[in-house]
């Protein structure tokens, strides 16, 4: 088991499905853990609820990722309540199914804001926050739509197509200091 008992972890998407996941197997290992959801107050009470157990080295709110204020005053109440983050997990995501012909700008933009546009924010924001001499780590959760075809999800392909490139650039910037990794789980039964 690692021991991440000194790490304060963020996760993005961190109220269901492979964020819980993420955020219950990060704090059996000891890290204190934020977990961010996108817009559904009972997912994020239930996922409190089961990560908060006899500790409370837990917390979590509601934030729009693709919005830079915001993702700034999650880093802020999560550092104010935990500590410095040092682990980060980018599993914010929104995946519809929609044919190419009727994808308006206003689905484009929500898919790519989420799952690209928030990554980078949050990024960002540990690369500007990690204390110094603190080693961190940032881990992208890709899809196998950025490397295969799949119909009616142009916009969720182009997404986490440029989650992979944006993973490559951050890889590079944080050589040494900030690991950066995508990850892409297959088919998982949800």
């Amino acid at each position: 088991m690692i021991d991440l008992s000194n790490e304060t972890a963020l996760v993005t998407g961190g109220t269901r499905n492979i964020g819980l996941s993420i955020a219950k197997n990060l704090k059996a290992a000891g890290a204190k853990v934020g977990i961010i959801g996108g817009s559904d107050p009972e997912a994020l009470e239930k996922a409190l609820k089961t990560l908060k157990g006899k500790n409370s080295d837990v917390m979590g709110m509601l934030v729009n990722v693709a919005d830079e204020k915001t993702v700034v005053g999650a880093y802020d109440k999560i550092e104010a309540g935990l500590g410095p983050v040092s682990i980060l997990i980018n599993g914010a995501a929104k995946r519809p199914h929609e044919p190419l012909k009727e994808i308006n700008r206003e689905s484009w933009n929500a898919v790519l804001d989420v799952i690209l546009t928030g990554a980078f924010f949050t990024s960002r924001e540990l690369f500007i926050r990690l204390p110094r001499g603190r080693r961190g780590s940032i881990i992208n959760i890709g899809g196998l739509s950025a490397h295969r075809p799949a119909k009616d999800r142009a916009h969720v392909i182009s997404a986490k197509a440029g989650l992979v490139g944006l993973t490559r650039a951050l890889a590079e910037e944080g050589l040494g200091r900030i690991r950066v990794n995508c990850i892409v789980p297959g088919v998982i039964d949800t």
